[in-house]
């Protein structure tokens, strides 16, 4: 195994150390494990397969490629996590980096019926706006207490996408067993998937593996971080595109201005020396007489 492996997505530095240190590297026993993951195990140890540190650094550098240059050009992301272990950190992660996420229970149709489950975080969003605003939930104690039963139930599901106001244009999963249904909608609906892929999972399942155990807290926190800085760099990268796009609109409306003011005053110019020209010119001999009441006599 090469020593010299690091990647840098999200300006950090991620070593092999660092994945050995949070445990990254230890898969599921042998007697678990999925063929099509072969290319990224480097040996057996006591019965366990161990994952090769350099595939995870090489995929998790590929794939964080792949997120900046999607959030770079206004793309959304989606993070799934609702196994214990990366309950806190999903949300965390997607908090910092203002991305949409799922932490709690994955809601059959969340993507492939959208549409019906934002009629539910609409109605979240308004029971929330109403209890903001100091506006009675129900007309009795019994239904107030029902309303803020259901605020705190439908937050606790969709607390993390009431802002997803369309499909996202990736989604990250860690642990693509227990998360199957988010890994079938998506891939119905041909959205692209980025997930932590454990030794007994079929890494073609998805378009971006990232070979990792996906039962340590610790492994889930090293590679959510660094999806999680991968997505704001390419939202700085968007960011610094919008202004330079701002700037450039407002220059080309600035040029217009300009020109269509020189082309208004190079009118003015003519008109008025036309003026000039027009009452300094002599008047002839007819015209004279056309206007000489005298001459008419």
């Amino acid at each position: 195994m090469q020593q010299a492996v690091e990647t840098t997505v999200g300006g950090e530095q991620l070593d092999i150390r660092s994945l050995l240190e949070s445990s990254a590297h230890i898969g599921h026993p042998t007697k678990r494990w999925h063929p099509n993951m072969r290319p990224y195990i480097y040996a057996k140890r006591g019965g366990v397969h161990i994952i090769n540190p350099e595939r995870t650094i090489e995929c998790l550098e590929r794939a964080g490629r792949f997120l900046a240059d999607i959030t770079a050009r206004g793309g959304s992301v989606l993070l799934v996590g609702t196994k214990k272990q990366a309950q806190d950190t999903i949300s965390d992660e997607a908090r910092r980096c203002e991305a949409h996420y799922i932490n709690r229970r994955w809601l059959g149709g969340l993507l492939t019926n959208f549409q019906t489950i934002q009629e539910r975080v609409d109605y979240l969003v308004r029971m929330e706006e109403r209890k903001v605003k100091g506006e009675a939930l129900g007309h009795t104690k019994r239904e107030e207490l029902r309303a803020e039963t259901e605020i705190g139930r439908l937050n606790n599901y969709l607390g993390g996408i009431k802002n997803m106001t369309k499909l996202p244009d990736v989604v990250f999963v860690v642990d693509i067993e227990k998360e199957k249904n988010a890994i079938l909608e998506a891939r119905r609906l041909k959205i692209p998937i980025v997930a932590i892929v454990d030794t007994n999972s079929d890494p073609s399942q998805v378009d971006y593996p990232i070979p990792s155990n996906d039962d340590s807290v610790r492994a889930i926190r090293l590679i959510t971080r660094r999806i999680a800085d991968a997505v704001l760099e390419g939202r700085a990268r968007f960011q610094r595109t919008e202004e330079e796009r701002l700037a450039q609109v407002a220059e080309i409306e600035k040029q217009e201005a300009e020109a269509r003011a020189s082309s208004q005053a190079a009118a003015a110019a003519r008109l008025a020396r036309g003026r000039t020209a027009e009452a300094a010119r002599p008047e002839s001999p007819a015209e004279t007489a056309a206007v000489d009441p005298e001459t008419q006599a």
